[in-house]
């Protein structure tokens, strides 16, 4: 798992291995996005061994993880341009590591515009005390194989002082003839201190005059220096503030907390205390593979609950006593986090939003990733918005998006929808993200259901509780209204596909659209489209739908009415093809939980598919089958004859 140290300011603003503060070097690191753009992402790829411990102990330092994206550099002159890459070491890294050396570099080939090549025959690495000149350079040799990793020994070592006001690692190499655009690495994830990466361009005879930051954007450079010494700090702390932890009374249980380490020796074990409902606890866990030596590796451990048979919910002061079964010295070693054993854990779900259209020749990915869920995790909740096509029911969006294709995660996170966030165990890499946030615990507990109140008025009806209860909030209930199974045969209706040059390397349902496959053109008609969002009543949610204050596992019931006859026939080919979507969001417009509801029960008027016998009597059953003389206000099963729906009566 990749490192987030943007997450790490809600616990002393950790967001390098020592807690860092400004620096003074930073200031030399400005913010222009003009001077970048967007690339495609990497391929996944192998870390590069760290080189051989020799007789002290040896430290890989980095702000990052592996490369996963590429970011292109715009205005630089083929064979007239030098580019600098560049990180700085915090303040308070600098001392940490004083008096240790730095003996060998770790960098990942970036690639020509082609995104396939590299002929960079004069790579050089530098380390400079203040990004005005080079203090010291060396020649190296960067693979032919873009993204792969090298691992460089420095002829001669630099001996960290800790008196230095600013100590910046990274490499610089001319863009080669024939090559307008050259793309950096970087792992993808934004960080909240700028000397994580930079860049500068230059005329090959000079130093760059100025560095540009691109780190809170894009995320650190993907590099990594090589200390040997016998002076490292060890120690694990909180990467990120656990999430609140909601356990189910009677049974045992756990939470994953993110952490990370600064450590010469692997991590093996890590040791947690807290006091909860007047009892001490002391846990300990063992990971199953342990971290390896290095500066803020980020981890995931396991915190361990005892049973408790009554209703709880208070404060929990929780501390990293020891690692490795070692005393911790940490500044970010102890939490507070809220508790409550509830009656019922909720099962959380992540509301997956795409934003694509036929026109995009890249949305095939998107349109590879939703066909990929839909057979593989058929419980996840999608919805997918379209742009400019004969789908598109607006385009004003519930995330802030700049880009096709796109996808929003709970509306808090925009993210590719094929590739997600970083790189996971999954084949398709934007599971990985969703299955971590439906393991993040809510107290909110969401149901759906629908009935139809005519034959072209839907009727969502939503029930919500809140486990802990509330006190003047502003939450909402937002509902959606989606489709399968749309298509069309005008040209407008055609995806774009600018992977049929591409050789099969993707999921299946991606490879479909590479050079070989079904799809493998640059125009494909025919597709079938699917979660397609179609209306766009309460898709921001409902003023009211919620009250300002709620008690604890209190639940409340709200509807919305939606009228298919205003909603055009090619965006809903078969009313048993719909689902209803409906979410509990927070002021800000976030997801706090959702859930679907599949709509299969229309009946087809008599005449279209057969006739109705009208002489049946009428029947109705609430919705656990018991049969009802007098139904009324609520939702019940109406049936006559062999013909059966959901209704609602008020």
């Amino acid at each position: 798992m990749k490192k987030a140290f943007l997450l790490s300011a809600v616990v002393a603003a950790s967001c390098s291995a020592f807690a860092a503060a400004p620096s003074l070097g930073a200031s030399l690191l400005k913010s222009d996005a003009s001077d970048f753009g967007f690339g495609l992402k990497a391929p996944a790829v192998a870390k590069a061994p760290a080189p051989a411990t020799r007789a002290s102990e040896s430290l890989e330092f980095s702000y990052s993880d592996e490369v996963y994206s590429l970011t292109m550099l715009n205005n630089v002159k083929a064979g007239q341009t030098r580019v600098y890459l560049v990180f700085e070491l915090a303040p308070d890294d600098l001392k940490g590591l004083a008096g240790n050396s730095v003996t060998g570099f770790t960098v990942y080939t970036p690639s020509d515009g082609s995104m396939r090549t590299n002929s960079i025959n004069d790579a050089r690495f530098f380390y400079s005390f203040d990004l005005t000149k080079e203090e010291y350079t060396q020649d190296f040799k960067m693979p032919a194989i873009p993204f792969e990793a090298t691992s460089v020994s420095i002829d001669t070592p630099y001996k960290i002082t800790g008196e230095e006001k600013s100590l910046c690692f990274g490499y610089s190499f001319v863009v080669p003839e024939r090559n307008d655009m050259y793309y950096m690495p970087y792992d993808g994830i934004p960080n909240s201190y700028a000397g994580a990466g930079a860049f500068g361009v230059s005329d090959t005879s000079e130093f760059p005059s100025e560095f540009y930051s691109f780190a809170s954007e894009l995320g650190a450079l993907s590099m990594s220096i090589t200390m040997e010494g016998d002076n490292f700090p060890r120690y694990v702390g909180f990467n990120q503030k656990p999430h609140d932890i909601y356990l189910p009374i009677g049974k045992s249980s756990s939470t994953q907390v993110s952490l990370y380490g600064t450590s010469a020796e692997p991590i093996e074990s890590v040791e947690f205390s807290y006091t909860f409902n007047g009892h001490n606890y002391n846990t300990n866990f063992v990971l199953s593979s342990p971290v390896g030596p290095g500066a803020s590796k980020v981890f995931n451990a396991t915190i361990g609950f005892l049973p408790q048979d009554e209703l709880l919910n208070e404060n929990v002061t929780i501390t990293i006593t020891k690692f490795n079964g070692k005393p911790n010295v940490s500044p970010n070693a102890t939490v507070e986090v809220p508790v409550a054993v509830l009656s019922q854990v909720p099962v959380r779900q992540t509301l997956i939003e795409e934003y694509t259209g036929t026109w995009c020749g890249y949305c095939t990915r998107g349109y590879a990733a939703l066909e990929y869920i839909k057979e593989n995790y058929p419980d996840f909740v999608v919805a997918a918005y379209h742009n400019q096509d004969p789908m598109t029911v607006t385009t004003s969006y519930p995330a802030a998006i700049s880009s096709f294709p796109s996808a929003s995660l709970d509306r808090e996170t925009v993210v590719d929808p094929y590739y997600g966030t970083q790189s996971y165990d999954t084949e398709l890499p934007i599971v990985g993200d969703i299955l971590a946030l439906n393991a993040v615990p809510t107290p909110w507990l969401v149901k759906v259901d629908h009935a139809w109140e005519s034959e072209d008025v839907l009727v969502a009806k939503a029930e919500v509780s809140n486990m802990v209860g509330f006190t003047d909030k502003n939450y909402k209930i937002a509902y959606i209204l989606v489709a399968d199974g749309l298509s069309g045969t005008s040209r407008s209706w055609f995806q774009s596909n600018n992977y049929a040059s591409d050789r099969p390397q993707y999921i299946p349902q991606l490879n479909a659209f590479c050079r070989g496959g079904q799809y493998g053109k640059s125009s494909v008609q025919g597709l079938i489209f699917n979660d397609v969002v179609v209306s766009t009543t309460g898709i921001y949610g409902v003023d009211g739908s919620i009250p300002a204050s709620l008690d604890a596992e209190q639940a409340v019931e709200h509807t919305l009415s939606f009228d298919l006859s205003k909603i055009s026939s090619t965006l809903i080919p078969d009313r048993n093809q719909l689902r209803v979507i409906a979410a509990v969001v927070d002021a800000n417009g976030n997801v706090l939980n959702c859930a679907k509801n599949e709509v299969n029960d229309y009946d087809v008027p008599a005449g279209v598919e057969g006739v109705i016998d009208e002489n049946a009597p009428v029947e109705y059953f609430n919705l656990n089958g018991q049969k009802v003389s007098d139904p009324s206000n609520g939702i019940f099963i109406r049936r006559q004859g062999s013909s059966a729906s959901k209704v609602i009566i008020r």
